[in-house]
């Protein structure tokens, strides 16, 4: 059995849908598809040229995001430079 592809020109100027299958259903999927990341908040940070080469080895090497490393280097240092 084959499926009929059909003309996809025409199916964007009907649809308005270029290269994707329109969205049936606009509700999110249910049990166990569902997949949660913790909760983090993006910001902009800048580095020496040396030490973002640095970080972006490390991280290929400890197969890890560079935002771990960013992160647990800043629990170490809020660790060691407590609030007063």
């Amino acid at each position: 059995m084959t499926d009929k592809i059909g003309d996809p020109l025409a199916e964007a100027a009907q649809s308005g849908v270029l290269g994707r299958r329109p969205i049936t259903s606009m509700q999110p999927p249910q049990g166990d598809q569902v997949k949660q990341e913790p909760q983090r908040v993006k910001r902009t940070l800048m580095f020496s040229p040396a030490l973002a080469k640095w970080l972006k080895v490390q991280a290929a090497q400890e197969e890890r995001e560079m935002s771990e490393i960013v992160a647990d280097a800043l629990e170490t240092y809020k660790q060691l430079h407590p609030q007063v």
